[in-house]
């Protein structure tokens, strides 16, 4: 019930009992007026007074009744705005929190987008890195019967070079070799660069070259394959410069060092005719 209601209900009962106690206590009064003039004017005037009193005392009781109701009236409107100040406040924080939530999802969709971004190119980093290094690695290769490890551009110096010598270009192999072993000095290639030099020396005529390219061929890796070979190939330089005396040396350092192998077969046959 509101507050205007329930407070003008109890006024109006107020006033509803004292006409009530009114009029119960006028009835032996009428039964007095009968009894003289006197007394009947002293009761008119007894009651009127205390109609008056009484309706002095309600009108009293209603201004009290009126200013509680004034009172508790404005009390409730000042709460009622204080709670709906309260209510706006609370949707505006609301509102406010809404709104920072959705900055938030917002800000942490473009994070993981970031992060996805950052990762994507992380893997394309490392399979750039991966594709650049990969020509860096060594490899394992065999050449002449010897197994080592080499990177690419050692293997690709060493082809192109045999590329050259089997299109017989001597001198131009025998430069190309020449350059492999000075670039890759302690590459596993530097044997056979240099036997296969000592070869395009020999078939370019070079025979001075030939035999010293054979000799550091030998000096180098004394124990290669290739040695037997390059022994043969100094002792045929220096028969075609016709020292046959260094050319016999050479066949007998090679029978005596590697009987057992083809090239000693051969020199045993040149150093025959050579006698």
């Amino acid at each position: 019930m509101p507050a205007r209601s329930f407070f003008g209900a109890a006024r109006h009962g107020v006033l509803g009992l004292l006409l009530l106690a009114l009029a119960a206590w006028a009835l032996p009064v009428q039964a007095q007026l009968f009894g003289g003039d006197d007394q009947a004017r002293r009761a008119i005037i007894e009651l009127r007074e205390r109609v008056e009193a009484n309706r002095s005392a309600a009108e009293q009781a209603n201004q009290a009744l009126q200013q509680q109701d004034t009172e508790l009236t404005r009390r409730l409107d000042e709460d009622l705005l204080g709670l709906r100040r309260s209510l706006v406040e609370l949707g505006a924080q609301n509102d406010a929190l809404r709104r920072e939530l959705a900055e938030l999802r917002g800000h942490n969709e473009r994070l993981a987008h970031l992060v996805a971004e950052l990762q994507r190119q992380q893997r394309d980093w490392q399979a750039q890195l991966d594709q650049r290094l990969r020509p860096l690695e060594p490899l394992t290769v065999t050449v002449e019967g010897v197994e080592f490890q080499a990177r690419p551009e050692e293997v690709q110096a060493f082809d192109a070079a045999m590329v050259v010598l089997r299109a017989s270009e001597f001198e131009r192999a025998a430069r190309l070799f020449g350059e492999l072993v000075a670039q890759f000095p302690r590459s596993g290639y530097v044997a056979p660069a240099l036997y296969w030099q000592g070869n395009a020396q020999y078939a370019a005529r070079q025979h001075p070259a030939a035999i010293e390219t054979f000799r550091r061929m030998i000096a180098a890796s004394p124990r290669h394959p290739r040695v037997p070979d390059a022994l043969l190939g100094i002792a045929n330089a220096h028969i075609e410069l016709r020292d046959n005396r260094a050319a016999r040396a050479a066949l007998q350092e090679l029978i005596q060092a590697h009987p057992n192998t083809e090239a000693a077969v051969v020199a045993r046959e040149r150093l025959t005719r050579l006698r």
